[in-house]
């Protein structure tokens, strides 16, 4: 949840009208103040708004959570596994963060992040499906490993198929191919 004085303070939402149109209507939305009647709100508008207001606010909540008391907020997150666990075997269930592979919003969904392994997996939980990567950034879990450097785990180690105990080798590109040894 984003702190409603981050919302309030104007540095903080600079640059976000150009991607949400009737940025002061959403922004009056998201902090619940009263609407100008100076126009006839219609049911279309007020549900545009709406939707304009979630953007703007997954927007402000990607700038949030790169300051030190979001990080703080996700850090805790993190830590109660609220956003699933690795499924690669040799991660033992290392927590997971979430992340966007672009900054504009609209283009792709949220992601996970997992930080032993570097690997990028699709949430597995429904309700992590249908939000919008640009609502976390492509940014976030770097930042989160440079503030929190004690959670960067040394990669783990890579799974070596073997065959009755004996490594199998992998084939190489000089190898012919068609030759037995």
């Amino acid at each position: 949840m984003v702190d409603e004085d981050y919302i309030g303070d104007n540095f903080n939402l600079t640059g976000l009208s150009d991607f949400v149109p009737k940025f002061r209507e959403a922004l009056d939305k998201i902090l619940d103040l009263e609407p100008d009647d100076s126009g006839d709100d219609s049911d279309g508008d007020a549900s545009e708004v709406e939707r304009l207001a979630e953007k703007l606010y997954g927007l402000i909540h990607a700038r949030f959570i790169l300051t030190n008391r979001g990080l703080s907020m996700m850090l805790q997150k993190w830590r109660d596994g609220d956003f699933g666990t690795c499924p690669r075997v040799l991660c033992y269930d290392h927590p997971l963060l979430p992340m966007g592979t672009v900054d504009v919003p609209g283009k792709d969904m949220v992601k996970m992040y997992c930080t032993s392994c570097s690997d990028i997996y699709y949430p597995k939980h429904a309700r992590h499906q249908s939000i919008d990567g640009a609502y976390f950034g492509t940014s976030f879990p770097e930042m989160f490993l440079m503030m929190y450097p004690e959670y960067r785990r040394p990669k783990p180690q890579q799974f070596e198929p073997r065959l009755f105990g004996f490594k199998i080798r992998q084939p190489r590109e000089d190898d012919k191919e068609g030759e037995r040894v």
